[in-house]
């Protein structure tokens, strides 16, 4: 049983409060709501996990986004590097291909085989998501990007500078996640993607008389290019 200490708490509580005030900081015209699971539908295969933090659907634009919401204490947010990721999908992808070239009667002999082959690449898998920044969230949100058109951010807040960003998942994978091999991603970075127009910083306010933040969001919902 793990215990959490004050700063794991404020951790937690900021975040929560990021994600509320995010949520409530869209207009009324556009629709949002947070998936508990993938449910079901087309997304349903994505992933067994949360599909994302937060969808946000314009009923004006009829353009709907998905967003994956980090916020730290810190200076950084930590990812897994792409070529540990890819890696991993070339152990699955090789084993995948094998065992499918099996045999009941084979795989009856084999069965112990097998069994190891999948702990490893369990082991591997989780290996992916040990950052905040899980392989399975920029892959899943990446392929509905790919496959359904729609368009899909990671949101950044950074407690200690008050600063937020978002980022769209494939400028993410093209601009900073393939041409890098660092474990996390921090301020700097990212104002160099929105110096080259491939982030965008959200501007934001503190009410003082609601003691919450209020986030100019409704722009990510419009057609960007």
């Amino acid at each position: 049983m793990s215990i959490d200490t004050k700063e794991q708490r404020v951790f937690k509580n900021n975040g929560k409060r990021f994600e509320e005030d995010f949520k409530a900081s869209f207009s009324p015209h556009i629709w949002t709501y947070r998936p508990t699971d993938s449910g079901g539908g087309m997304m349903a295969r994505f992933t067994h996990e949360s599909l994302c933090d937060l969808m946000a659907y314009n009923i004006k634009t009829k353009n709907l986004i998905l967003l994956e919401l980090k916020s730290t204490l810190g200076t950084s947010v930590s990812v897994r590097p792409y070529e540990q990721c890819m890696e991993y999908e070339k152990i699955k992808k090789e084993f995948e291909d094998w065992n499918a070239e099996q045999t009941a009667e084979t795989r009856k002999s084999l069965r112990d085989k097998i069994k190891e082959k999948k702990k490893e690449i369990k082991e591997l898998y989780k290996g992916t998501n040990a950052a905040m920044i899980k392989y399975h969230q920029i892959k899943n949100l990446l392929e509905i990007k790919e496959e359904y058109g729609i368009e899909t951010y990671i949101a950044f807040t950074f407690f200690r500078t008050t600063n937020t960003y978002a980022i769209p998942v494939d400028s993410f994978v093209e601009n900073f996640w393939k041409i890098t091999d660092k474990k996390s991603i921090n301020e700097k970075d990212l104002n160099e993607l929105v110096k080259a127009g491939q982030a965008y910083k959200i501007p934001q306010e503190y009410i003082r008389r609601t003691m919450k933040s209020k986030y100019d969001v409704d722009f990510l919902t419009e057609w960007l290019t």
